[in-house]
């Protein structure tokens, strides 16, 4: 049990857990091309996506070897890490997504939270669109971002009221946080908030 959790996590930039998700990417992506369509044609690989199943997903499936319990919710897209297990940074989560082959797929999806002092000044702004612009330069698909503090999504599960027009994006789409069932809004609030671009 202990030795698990201790176990590298994919999103730490860590040569040895990303080179699992890798693997598993490949083999994938290399199983479906293998398949013919109804007239004849290749399979595309599409995405490896749990979207807005995040959290039947989890009801569904087991406990897994990466410390999630049972029934606890699946990590939200393609290439996001489980919620919590990205301790090393967004720079280092970067890394770590692009050691999938990104060309190999249709879709894959990197949803993030960032914490609206990220985007206070001119120059903060500028700095997040480098490292944005530099993901996709490196071979980068997809990134969708929360921009939302965790203490305005509990604000806003306290007064729902109040707050009716908070909208956050999940599974590829955009929702009302006050709309979304408890357990899904407990799932936002616990994905990691970077603060920082490190």
């Amino acid at each position: 049990g202990a030795l698990m959790l201790s176990a590298p996590k994919y999103g730490n930039d860590d040569a040895e857990a990303d080179e699992a998700a890798a693997e598993l990417y490949r083999f994938c992506a290399e199983t479906i091309t293998a398949l013919t369509t109804t007239y004849g044609g290749n399979q595309k690989a599409a995405s490896i996506t749990i979207g807005t199943c995040i959290m039947p997903g989890g009801k569904a499936s087991g406990a897994t070897p990466d410390g999630r319990y049972l029934e606890e919710g699946l990590a939200d897209e393609s290439l996001t890490p489980m919620r919590q297990r990205d301790t090393q940074g967004l720079r280092a989560l970067l890394n770590s997504a692009l050691k999938i082959d990104q060309a190999a797929w249709q879709a894959l999806s990197l949803d993030l939270r960032l914490a609206p002092e990220l985007f206070t000044t001119e120059e903060k702004r500028a700095e997040v669109a480098g490292v944005v612009r530099n993901y996709f330069a490196r071979g980068g698909k997809h990134i969708q971002f929360n921009v939302v503090s965790s203490e305005l999504l509990l604000a806003a599960q306290r007064d729902p009221e109040s707050h009716k027009d908070l909208i956050v994006r999940i599974g590829g789409c955009s929702a009302y946080f006050t709309q979304l069932a408890a357990e899904t809004q407990d799932e936002i609030i616990h994905r990691t908030e970077y603060a920082s671009l490190d």
